[in-house]
């Protein structure tokens, strides 16, 4: 008896028999429908992460490119910079050796003055020597008298006649 027991089945226990199935099932297919939706929610919440961050990839290429440009144009100012400060020292360096050539050349041209104002002024010690020789003379030949040439003296001595004396004493200027 017990097999027609089980066997038979009032039709009121096959629902309540198929009742945990039927709430297993919906189980089931509410927690694959969860599922599916928290899978959804996740894959939109990755891709606008996703696209956030190729924003901010994007936007640091664009700032790394012109960080590059800035140092491009600071290298090459760099170099224009470096450039000319070399052709400046280098024109420091001729204004120096202009300046020494010029030094060289103000005490060259120094000496020469110096040297010519004493050549002047032996010239001029001469020229004086010479004007006081002819007042000399021309006072009466007290220049030979005062200065006793003795040559003159002796061949006034010797020579006989009028006028010798004058002419020793011409004779002795012109030597």
């Amino acid at each position: 008896m017990m097999d027609s027991s089980r066997g038979a089945l009032k039709p009121d226990e096959r629902g309540l028999g198929d009742a945990p199935a039927q709430s297993k099932g919906k189980l089931a297919l509410a927690l694959g429908v969860i599922a599916i939706a928290l899978s959804l929610v996740l894959g939109f919440v990755y891709l606008i992460s996703v696209r956030r961050l190729e924003r901010e990839v994007a936007r640091l290429s664009q700032q790394t490119e012109g960080f590059s440009r800035l140092v491009v144009g600071a290298q090459k100012q760099s170099q224009t910079l470096a450039q000319q400060a070399s052709q400046a020292a280098a024109n420091a360096q001729a204004a120096a050796q202009q300046r020494d050539l010029a030094k060289q050349d103000q005490s060259n041209s120094e000496a020469q003055a110096q040297l010519a104002r004493q050549q002047a002024a032996a010239e001029q010690q001469r020229a004086d020597q010479a004007t006081q020789q002819a007042e000399e003379y021309a006072r009466g030949g007290t220049y030979t008298a005062a200065t006793g040439s003795r040559a003159n003296r002796r061949n006034a001595s010797h020579r006989h006649g009028p006028g010798d004396d004058a002419g020793q004493q011409v004779d002795s200027l012109r030597l």
